[in-house]
């Protein structure tokens, strides 16, 4: 049959805080940031803790090509999906992501860009840690 407590409407509150700063040099822009949240599911008081850090650089290569290079690392401590801490990737993971995409403005309307990022996770799940190539071509039309 149906199992009716996996289907929980509980709420989940949610203490957030995230930080950033931005510094725009002559030559560059560097933005650091972070954050930090802890959920606590309302009906079994349930804690799970999330953390980021991440660094940005954008030098300034030329008035037409833009450059964009990011390092980010995460910690994620869940305690399990619908109230069973042995249901979905329960165990703690950290993950560290670089990102590097160049773009360029062809006209007042019409962006390109082309990405690439990798994503290393570990965690102490076998299940729960990969390792991620990303290339991304994006084109932006405004309308």
């Amino acid at each position: 049959g149906f199992n009716s407590s996996l289907n929980t409407q509980s709420a989940i509150i949610e203490e957030r805080f995230n930080l950033g700063y931005t510094y725009n040099g002559r030559r560059a822009t560097l933005t650091a940031s972070g954050n930090y949240s802890d959920q606590l599911r309302e009906d079994n008081g349930e804690s799970s803790v999330f953390r980021g850090l991440s660094v940005s650089v954008s030098p300034m290569i030329s008035s037409v090509y833009t450059l964009t290079g990011t390092t980010a690392w995460s910690e994620d401590e869940p305690e399990g999906f619908f109230g069973f801490s042995n249901i979905g990737p329960t165990t703690p993971a950290e993950s560290w992501t670089t990102t590097v995409q160049v773009g360029r403005q062809l006209s007042e309307r019409l962006y390109l860009s082309l990405g690439y990022q990798y994503i290393d996770q570990r965690s102490d799940d076998s299940l729960n840690e990969y390792q991620e190539n990303r290339v991304t071509a994006t084109v932006d039309y405004s309308l």
